[in-house]
């Protein structure tokens, strides 16, 4: 029985590892995404800062993908190695929390305009009227 148990939680201990490595894989692509997010992000807020309310929301949003890269990275930490890092589970939790609270406010700002009620495109005028073109009566001479 003893045998059959320590092979059992062996089994076991090969499943969680495989886990882990899935979740590693995971939490490096997220990582990589959010910089590449947080690069397109800086970008769109240099040019529409002029308008301070697309300003904050992209500030904001910078903000929620720093933390998010800060997130992915601490958890790459404690998932590409064997053992669990508390610290570094810490520092996850941490960043969420900055993320989350940062991107939820830019969400509700942005929600204000992106959910406005749009008003209906003008109407096109109508197309002229089609001429008629009668072809010429070369009987009656010019």
């Amino acid at each position: 029985v003893e045998k059959a148990l320590k092979i059992k939680g062996h089994k076991d201990q090969q499943r969680n590892r495989g886990f882990d490595i899935a979740q590693c894989v995971a939490d490096v692509t997220n990582a990589a995404s959010y910089i590449v997010r947080a690069i397109l992000q800086i970008r769109s807020a240099a040019s529409a800062c002029p308008e301070p309310k697309a300003c904050a929301i992209n500030i904001m949003n910078i903000i929620s993908s720093f933390a998010w890269i800060s997130q992915f990275t601490a958890l790459a930490v404690s998932d590409c190695q064997v053992a669990a890092d508390q610290k570094a589970l810490c520092t996850a939790d941490i960043s969420d929390m900055v993320a989350a609270l940062t991107n939820g406010p830019a969400a509700g700002i942005a929600s204000t305009s992106d959910c406005a009620d749009l008003p209906a495109p003008p109407t096109p005028p109508p197309p002229p009227p089609l001429e008629m073109h009668l072809p010429l009566d070369w009987t009656r001479g010019i």
